[in-house]
């Protein structure tokens, strides 16, 4: 199960061990960007960022490995369209 971003982050909290992502900022709604806590720094280490198909970010997060689960949740609810992840060189499409 992944939380949204919509819900507390309390519950998030509650629900990490069952999330593949957390979201750290919702660019939408009120753009508060939250930082992690030492156990989310270490289970979930990938940096991500997505955007809708003008190039407009949407939401910042993490995720336990580099994939698409991030993207196919919010898509449809979102019209989010790309997920980019930070790599050494920089941040690039997945």
């Amino acid at each position: 199960m992944v939380e949204y971003p919509y819900q507390s982050w309390q519950s998030t909290l509650a629900k990490e061990n069952t999330m593949e992502y957390i979201i750290t900022q919702n660019v939408l709604d009120d753009g508060k960007k939250r930082e992690r806590t030492e156990e989310e720094t270490k289970k979930f280490p990938f940096a991500f960022r997505i955007y809708d198909g003008d190039g407009e970010l949407y939401f910042r997060g993490y995720s336990k490995i580099i994939g698409h689960d991030a993207l196919d949740d919010l898509q449809n609810s979102y019209g989010a369209t790309e997920i980019h992840y930070k790599t050494d060189l920089g941040w690039e499409e997945v």
